[in-house]
């Protein structure tokens, strides 16, 4: 039997999903050492699979290094965007519950 090489679309669209994946939401995963332990980041990988910049390195051998550098770039932005907001989100809900206690679960019936 014989493995199906993968096409350059799919070799695209699994590496920017590994590279998304390595920025979650609320920050909150398990990360662990690079599987290419020859690469040297300190950063880890979500469980430990291959690290951002090991991922970097396999989307600009798609699309080039600026193209690929510029997309992590983005990544992280949004990612931290997307966990600032919740923050604020979590802040606004808590300082809430402690101004106005009785709200908090009403339904706003008698």
């Amino acid at each position: 039997m014989t493995t199906k090489q993968k096409s350059e679309e799919e070799q695209l669209n699994e590496v920017i999903y590994l590279l998304w994946r390595n920025y979650p939401r609320g920050g909150i995963s398990t990360f662990g050492p690079c599987q290419r332990k020859a690469c040297g980041s300190s950063l880890g990988a979500r469980g430990s699979g291959s690290c951002a910049t090991c991922l970097e390195k396999d989307l600009a051998a798609l699309v080039g290094e600026t193209s690929a550098g510029a997309y992590h770039l983005c990544i992280r932005s949004i990612r931290r965007f997307e966990n600032k907001f919740e923050e604020q989100l979590t802040e606004q809900s808590e300082a809430a519950k402690v101004t106005n206690p009785r709200s908090v679960g009403s339904t706003g019936g008698s």
